[in-house]
């Protein structure tokens, strides 16, 4: 069986479903590297405006 109850046809069915889930999985894994970096990114940009605003404060 792959991935819980779901029955094939024939090998071939059962291995293009499977090559299709791991195209799936690569490209929401793609996603969310690129939207983490993008969150990584935006929150640094954030923290360098808040630090310069503080030091303009300090002095």
């Amino acid at each position: 069986m792959y991935r819980g109850d779901t029955a094939f046809c024939s090998q071939e069915c059962r291995e293009k479903q499977m090559k299709q889930d791991e195209r799936k999985e690569k490209l929401n894994i793609n996603t969310s590297k690129k939207e983490d970096r993008h969150a990584h990114s935006s929150s640094t940009t954030t923290s360098s405006k808040t630090s310069k605003a503080k030091l303009v404060i300090a002095a």
